[in-house]
């Protein structure tokens, strides 16, 4: 058990079912996290929530076009015989799913103005802050 007293298996159905909450999950890698995370978003779609409305954020790009695929592919069977996720399917590209550098450089380019940060800000490539550092 774990330090709030629910196994394991409870924690992963919570996660996957509990739709009332926002979730932060942490595991070590093959932990499962992708399948739970994909399972909770299918989840979410089929209880009227909207693409445009879920936020995934992971630290990698790879991590983030794997989380796309196996979400499309799961909604995919989900809707074969469901007209409203197969709507919800077409519209997956409203999801937010991105790293955690790329969902604050759209916030920063959105809010911008209101922060007072210049219009053309750009988000340095690693390389570039390599050289940047150096400078």
């Amino acid at each position: 058990m774990n330090a709030v007293g629910m196994t394991e298996e409870k924690m992963r159905e919570e996660i996957i079912s509990d739709l009332s909450l926002n979730m932060f999950v942490e595991a070590g890698a093959g932990a499962g996290k992708t399948t739970l995370i994909v399972s909770r978003i299918v989840n979410m779609l089929s209880a009227d929530v909207e693409p445009g409305e879920i936020v995934v954020i992971t630290f990698t790009n790879a991590a983030a076009e794997e989380l796309r695929t196996r979400i499309t592919d799961k909604l995919s069977r989900a809707a074969k015989n469901n007209p409203d996720l197969k709507d919800k399917l077409h519209r997956l590209n409203e999801m937010n799913i991105s790293t955690i550098h790329s969902f604050c450089n759209v916030l920063l380019h959105e809010q911008g103005l209101m922060t007072k940060l210049p219009i053309d800000l750009e988000m340095l490539q690693d390389d570039e802050e390599k050289q940047e550092k150096k400078e």
